[in-house]
């Protein structure tokens, strides 16, 4: 093999100088990570059912479902814990089990196991983790003053039907009073809470390199009625009855399938309330009068009591926390966060954006590592060899080695499909 080589220098050197340019053009084409993207052999099942106690949801839910989820394959060990109102369940499998074909597997079970539950009951969640799920940056925004008109406009005509009553679970607050408690959060916090659900979370989302943005500390809603007790009992309206009559007006029908002849239509019939102006609009009756509901109670739409906080340099805030696409290098990401960013502060100056906890550092820190180790490696092969064969054609031919075959694992990284990560800098160092 040798004695091949050496007598078709041509043909060599054109195959070296050919992986040489394939190697570099890879080195910018590798995704670039803090960790590996390995997943980890766990999947979480999540139950939540409100004013449940923890012996009727274990019975009921957690039981059955559990029951299921032991068939699965590549089980290795499984656990529950059940609290009032909620349940988990964790599936741990066997290394080396492929944990996308056992996510299928569990929901396959789950959906299996939801026609013995009770129907009040809602879907669980089913989680897996990763290690690529680790956020690479943190955006923290607070309000640099109480009134911001200017991502308020916006956010006015970008909302849709946003919180204010959560449209998949209604808050229908009957009372006839209410107290200053019931206001924790400024009014002011909770347009923030929803610009930054409806236009900030959406425009991160959009850059090629988002996968996600998990959202912390924001200001939810609900929609608060207080009946007027006199004009109600003037009219022979019972807070039931009003109760009642909110809630026939905030119903899905599902969909219906007509046929024409050779044509199919899907119709869809849906009645819900989506703000408190149709709360406001609805119409009631009694005998021989018709009113709407705001003349008989007072509709409010206002902050929920919160049940976390999330402060930056001692502000109440919000915290975004942006997950990268498995292939995305993170040297992109970055440039295109903080563009996106120094644009954000362009166009809403009543609001403060500031980027923490950024992973990106670690990172930056290994490939200098990594490049001032090559460089020592080479000068001291160099220097060693030197000194002891006093020739300066060997030292050179080992010290261009060196980042050539680095060249060459990066080009054999892009192959195999690996990533540039911590894991993977520490073996090239």
């Amino acid at each position: 093999m040798v004695k091949f080589l050496l007598n078709k220098p041509i043909a060599v050197t054109m195959t070296f100088i050919a992986i040489m340019i394939v190697g570099l053009v890879s080195t910018t084409r590798i995704p670039v990570s803090l960790m590996p993207d390995v997943a980890i052999p766990e999947i979480t099942v999540q139950i939540s059912e409100a004013n449940t106690s923890a012996r009727e949801l274990e019975n009921s839910v957690v039981r059955p479902i559990r029951q299921q989820l032991m068939q699965v394959a590549h089980l290795d060990d499984i656990k529950s814990e059940t609290t009032d109102g909620n349940g988990t369940i964790k599936l741990k499998f066997n290394y080396g089990t492929n944990i996308d074909f056992a996510f299928i597997e569990v929901n396959e079970k789950v959906d299996r196991a939801m026609n013995y539950l009770p129907r009040s009951i809602g879907r669980p969640r089913i989680i897996k983790a990763s290690v690529g799920d680790i956020p690479v940056f943190y955006l923290n925004l607070t309000l640099k003053k109480t009134n911001s008109e200017n991502y308020r406009d916006q956010n006015h005509k970008s909302q849709n039907v946003d919180s204010a009553f959560s449209l998949r679970s209604p808050v229908f607050d009957l009372q006839s009073s209410v107290s200053n408690d019931l206001f924790p959060v400024s009014q002011s916090f909770v347009e923030l809470s929803r610009f930054a659900s409806n236009v900030i979370s959406k425009r991160l989302e959009q850059l090629p390199e988002v996968a996600m943005v998990d959202m912390s500390g924001l200001a939810k809603t609900e929609i608060l009625i207080m009946p007027d007790l006199q004009k109600m009992e003037a009219l022979g309206v019972t807070l039931d009855q009003l109760e009642q009559k909110i809630n026939s007006n905030n119903i899905k029908l599902g969909n219906l399938s007509i046929r024409d002849g050779q044509y199919l239509y899907n119709v869809r019939f849906a009645s819900s309330l989506q703000n408190k102006q149709a709360i406001e609009d609805i119409w009631l009756k009694t005998d021989t009068r018709l009113y709407q509901l705001k003349e008989i109670a007072t509709v409010i739409d206002h902050p929920q009591k919160p049940k976390g906080l999330v402060l930056s340099n001692g502000q109440e805030a919000i915290t975004m926390a942006v997950i990268k696409q498995s292939d995305a290098q993170m040297n992109k990401m970055k440039k295109s966060l903080k563009a996106l960013v120094a644009q954000f502060e362009n166009d809403y100056p009543d609001i403060e954006f500031e980027i923490t906890r950024d992973q990106t550092k670690l990172l930056d820190y290994s490939i200098s590592n990594l490049a001032q180790s090559l460089w020592q490696g080479a000068l001291l092969a160099f220097l060693m060899l030197f000194f002891f064969l006093r020739d300066t054609k060997s030292p050179f031919l080992i010290g261009i080695t060196i980042p050539i075959t680095f060249v060459v694992c990066l080009l054999l990284f892009y192959l195999v499909g690996l990533s540039v990560n911590i894991i993977s800098l520490s073996g090239l160092i």
